[in-house]
């Protein structure tokens, strides 16, 4: 199971999928965990929907709330600060993948590297074209903080 940690420093494991977990999430949530994996782009909408997603994890975690005397608002407050929403949605991603196909899984995967390179690229440019920016504006800035000369 994979898990993550919220702002309240607790940790969560995602369950792995099964039929009644998925039947639970569609009942309640009218999110078809079964066609996640074909539909991408309702992948990405589930995770911009922080209301949506966090009634998502309710549903998977509610077991795991009740057992820590947590109501669902209270679990939800946990999800708010950093990058715990960003976590959890790694979390529930990973078990999409445990829960797919092989074929499918590798193709997510490899999907996931060329999203991540390409990420990692689109922010090496914008750090590139704001270091220009902000030299243009201000003269030459140091490289990093560590080559900030002391005073």
């Amino acid at each position: 199971m994979a898990a993550f940690t919220d702002a309240k420093n607790r940790t969560w494991e995602i369950p792995h999928f099964d039929p009644f977990n998925i039947a639970e999430v569609k009942q309640e949530c009218s999110v078809s965990i079964y066609e996640l994996p074909q539909k991408l782009a309702e992948v990405n909408e589930l995770f911009q929907n922080i209301p949506l997603f966090a009634n998502v994890l309710w549903v998977l975690l509610k077991d795991d709330c009740k057992g820590r005397g947590l109501d669902q608002r209270e679990f939800a407050r946990g999800l708010i600060g950093g990058d715990v929403l960003k976590d959890a949605a790694e979390a529930f991603w990973k078990e999409l993948l445990f829960f797919s196909p092989k074929n499918l899984r590798d193709l997510l995967t490899k999907a996931e590297k060329q999203v991540d390179s390409l990420q990692a690229k689109a922010i090496g440019i914008i750090e590139k074209r704001l270091t220009e920016n902000l030299n243009k504006l201000f003269g030459d800035l140091p490289e990093s903080p560590d080559s900030t000369p002391e005073a």
